[in-house]
């Protein structure tokens, strides 16, 4: 009896992970098409508004939710206390630890923060449009894959949690 139920936790337990991380992947295709947004919001408030940067952040921030928001308030905060924008860009990365971003989307955002505020506004402009291609690019890739990679990774780990429940037995 004291098998079955150990049994029964272990596949449990893996395919409780199994679905933790497919969901992960339609958390990721949330968070990119917020990112999306975002850069939308940063080419609009810098068009109209010409916002200090600090202040242009903080005011995406405000706008979204969940880990992307995260970033931006970090962000804010860096540039806020003094931080060159390169360093500034990188400890908003660690401190939004929630962000699931695919390694492209990642490098465009970091790229992104590290350039705006150097250029006229016809740079930025250039640059905000070349950052949301590939970060929509990233998006599109992602919603083409999602579906097939989160069902592959339930059934892999329900599988392996079944395998080792007759192993157990």
């Amino acid at each position: 009896m004291l098998r079955l139920i150990g049994a029964i936790l272990v596949v449990v337990g893996a395919g409780a992970f199994g679905f933790r991380r497919a969901a992960q992947f339609y958390k990721t295709a949330r968070q990119l098409k917020q990112l999306t947004g975002a850069v939308e919001m940063l080419q609009c408030e810098i068009n109209y508004t010409r916002l200090p940067l600090p202040e242009l952040y903080a005011e995406v921030a405000d706008r979204q939710t969940g880990a992307v928001a995260q970033f931006f308030r970090a962000m804010s905060a860096q540039l806020a206390s003094g931080q060159p924008r390169t360093l500034a860009a990188r400890h908003a990365m660690q401190q939004a630890s929630g962000l699931l971003l695919p390694s492209d989307a990642r490098m465009a955002l970091l790229e992104l923060c590290e350039t705006l505020g150097r250029y006229d506004v016809d740079g930025e402009n250039r640059m905000l449009r070349l950052s949301a291609q590939r970060i929509q690019s990233a998006q599109e890739r992602c919603e083409s894959e999602k579906r097939q990679m989160a069902r592959s990774c339930a059934a892999l780990a329900v599988c392996a949690g079944i395998a080792l429940a007759i192993l157990m037995l």
